[in-house]
């Protein structure tokens, strides 16, 4: 059994207290100083929301159920119509589907008329001169799908190589968005030939041309496809 002479041997002198005390003082400021640099790494990297990992989604345009058509007036009362045969595109529609781009590209040398004569023409340097530009493209800007009526599609298109804005109309009322289920896009709008390098004919072909694309988009494949187990995870 300890005395309380012994015991008073074993305890710090009163002269050491302050030091002893200072020292816990350090010790504890040195704790909670780690762990506040450690707090702000910890935070610096949120977790994820299921939005921001997902992916937008893509529709690639079906060109066997697309028809791009357009009409030019010819001697101030003749509508001569023509159409392209050629086109690709897609639509892409952010995770959250609330907004999308669309691209287009037609190919020039895949424009027809009924009369051979115009056809021709509208392949030479006088108009769309497709050997030294074959492709004719557009790009939107972000816009909202899948409204109920006509919306602005405004965006920039390329023709001749000479870049554009323009300004379309859209309707996307029967565009679902739903993977695996077909997305129609109408869009309709007209534009100048002559800012576009096109100045040839004015007495006869006016300069504004009228543009009608019926599109239909499907869910591209890729996406489509579930990911496949790979064994060396097993």
């Amino acid at each position: 059994m300890l005395r309380l002479p012994d015991l008073a041997l074993r305890l710090p002198s009163l002269s050491r207290m302050p030091e002893i005390g200072a020292l816990i003082g350090r010790c504890a400021a040195v704790s909670i100083a780690g762990l506040c640099l450690q707090a702000p790494l910890q935070s610096a990297e949120p977790a994820q929301t299921g939005l921001e990992a997902a992916e937008p989604q893509r529709f690639l345009l079906d060109p066997e159920n697309t028809h791009v058509g357009f009409d030019i007036v010819a001697m101030w009362i003749l509508r001569r119509r023509g159409e392209f045969t050629d086109v690709e595109g897609s639509m892409t529609v952010a995770p959250d589907r609330g907004s999308a781009v669309i691209e287009v590209r037609i190919r020039v040398a895949s424009v027809d008329m009924p009369n051979r004569d115009h056809t021709e023409l509208l392949l030479s340097p006088e108009f769309f001169d497709a050997t030294q530009h074959p492709w004719i493209e557009f790009r939107s800007d972000r816009f909202v799908p899948g409204q109920g009526r006509w919306l602005d599609l405004p965006g920039t298109l390329q023709v001749r190589g000479i870049s554009q804005r323009v300004r379309f109309s859209a309707q996307t009322s029967r565009c679902t968005l739903e993977p695996g289920q077909r997305c129609e896009v109408e869009v309709d709008g007209s534009l100048s030939r002559s800012q576009f390098g096109m100045t040839e004919y004015r007495r006869t072909l006016a300069d504004e041309v009228h543009l009608r694309i019926f599109a239909t988009m499907r869910s591209d494949p890729v996406q489509l496809v579930p990911a496949v187990p790979n064994p060396a995870d097993d």
